[in-house]
């Protein structure tokens, strides 16, 4: 077998361990440290960029919040300015439709209420009469 052959053995063994030892120290003093310094970085970053968010998210909630009551509050004075604008045309027209009776339908009212009257009497007067004629 020519791997094992004891002439070669020595420098096949010798250029491995230049190899491997070489590559090893590039590894431990260039490759490592510079992914390390990366690694850092970018749990520094992550770390600034949770934080912002933390600190956004809280402003977040209290422009809600803030929003939510300014909502609210509107809704209520909305509410009861509509209450008091319905209460006072309902006023209003109570107001106006009494003045109108009071002051233009007085003798329509008078004259109406006096139809009715006599149409209540002469229904008395005939239903006495038809009493009278059944008996």
């Amino acid at each position: 077998m020519p791997q094992l052959d004891k002439v070669t053995y020595f420098s096949q063994f010798f250029w491995l361990l230049v190899f491997f030892l070489s590559f090893y120290v590039i590894c431990l003093k260039i490759i490592l440290p510079s992914i390390s310094t990366i690694l850092k970085i970018r749990t520094k970053k992550i770390d600034s960029m949770s934080s912002e968010m933390n600190v956004l998210k809280e402003e977040q909630n209290s422009i809600l919040s803030t929003y939510d009551t300014v909502l609210l509050q509107s809704f209520s004075e909305s509410r009861k300015a509509l209450q008091t604008v319905i209460s006072q045309s309902n006023d209003w027209m109570v107001s106006s439709i009494r003045n109108v009776n009071s002051t233009s339908f007085a003798n329509a009212n008078h004259s109406y209420l006096s139809t009715i009257n006599d149409i209540n009497k002469e229904k008395l007067a005939f239903s006495k009469i038809d009493n009278l004629v059944k008996e």
